[in-house]
């Protein structure tokens, strides 16, 4: 509300000292001025598209809070680009066209007019819209050399608060959100980091936060709605560099990712984990990545394959070795390395290849 009273304040100023600039600039009396005249005429339509041209540049400014909008991009939003285009040009069909000119009193503006609204109304956009001086705060705490992070978490349930137990021992500075009061309860007697009531997308909660220094905003409520909302307003106004989003419904999770948001999607990940602890259970993943649809496994080399090169385990596209650790000793294998008894071999495998995986190390598990 302040930024947007600051802006207004601007803007009514502005345009008031354009009107009446423009009418001492013409040498007329004050006095002598009606509403017919060609100057009277000129400033108003000045005012008018002051207004129009100031407001273009307000809904620029108010994108961004941490940086201009000029360094996220002018054409990022190409819709609210299209709508203030439109406005100004239809400001100017007001200025220029005669029908239009009888019936809202207007004047044609000179290109000069038309630049001194233009660098006036870029001011705030150029600024980021902010009309404090954003200073980087202070380290919280006396760590000295560790790469620490703000990081706030949306949802103080078994997972926001595991995830902040485990953040704050490693040292960062950890806020957590959660529109319940009695969701402390989960966090230990002594907790260092900050907790804040309300909804993880409120801007008012977010700045009480510390969100315009945050380093990573992660949402894990309960509700897929209120998780997207979060991280978009994390992401989109704050500029956050870091944020994930824990999404039930597989189908919001995919949007969510095209829209560059990067998801947990916990149904579809228990599903694709049971069905491969089911189906291939000697091939337990070490790290999987994506939704589950490339893996890293490690499995004991059988006996049978010794002497053979591990390049000719290799299908394009499906499997890959990338691995071994022979004796103690981890290596990336050569083109002609082959293998050996006792290899534990490290392979990166795409999901739909998992039964090709299996087909060849099953001849020696016998299943």
């Amino acid at each position: 509300m302040g930024r947007i009273l600051f802006l207004g304040g601007i803007q009514a100023l502005g345009v008031t000292a354009v009107f009446f600039w423009h009418i001492h600039a013409s040498g007329i009396p004050y006095s002598d001025f009606t509403e017919d005249d060609t100057v009277y005429r000129e400033a108003i339509t000045l005012v008018q598209a002051g207004i129009v041209v100031s407001q273009f540049f307000n809904a620029l400014a108010v994108r961004t809070d941490r940086q201009s909008v000029f360094r996220i991009g002018l054409l990022s939003n190409p819709w609210l680009l299209a709508a203030g285009c439109f406005g100004i040009t239809l400001m100017a069909a007001i200025s220029y066209l005669p029908p239009l000119q009888a019936l809202f009193n207007t004047a044609p503006l000179a290109a000069t007019d038309w630049a001194v609204l233009a660098a006036f109304g870029a001011l705030p956009a150029g600024r980021g819209g902010n009309p404090q001086v954003v200073a980087a705060p202070p380290p919280d705490d006396d760590s000295e050399g560790r790469n620490t992070m703000r990081v706030i978490i949306a949802g103080c349930g078994r997972v926001g608060s595991t995830l902040a137990v485990q953040l704050v021992a490693e040292g960062h500075d950890v806020r957590l959100i959660d529109r319940s009061g009695r969701a402390r309860r989960l966090l230990p007697a002594g907790f260092p980091g900050r907790f804040h009531e309300g909804n993880g997308y409120s801007r008012a909660v977010l700045e009480a936060a510390g969100i315009e220094h945050a380093d990573a905003f992660v949402a894990v409520t309960s509700g897929d709605n209120s998780n997207i909302v979060s991280v978009r307003t994390a992401k989109e106004t704050y500029q956050v560099p870091i944020v994930l989003a824990r999404i039930y419904d597989p189908r919001r999770a995919d949007i969510c990712r095209e829209l560059g948001i990067p998801t947990i999607a916990s149904v579809r990940w228990t599903v694709h984990q049971i069905h491969q602890m089911l189906l291939h259970r000697h091939l337990t993943p070490e790290l999987t990545f994506g939704n589950g649809e490339t893996l890293l496994l490690r499995s004991l080399l059988p006996d049978y394959l010794t002497g053979r090169r591990l390049t000719e385990f290799d299908v394009d596209g499906e499997i890959r070795v990338v691995e071994i650790t022979r004796a103690g000793r981890s290596l990336v294998p050569a083109h002609s390395t082959p293998a050996e008894p006792g290899d534990l071999v490290t392979f990166a495998v795409a999901a739909t290849a998992l039964g090709r995986l299996r087909g060849f190390l099953d001849k020696e598990l016998g299943t």
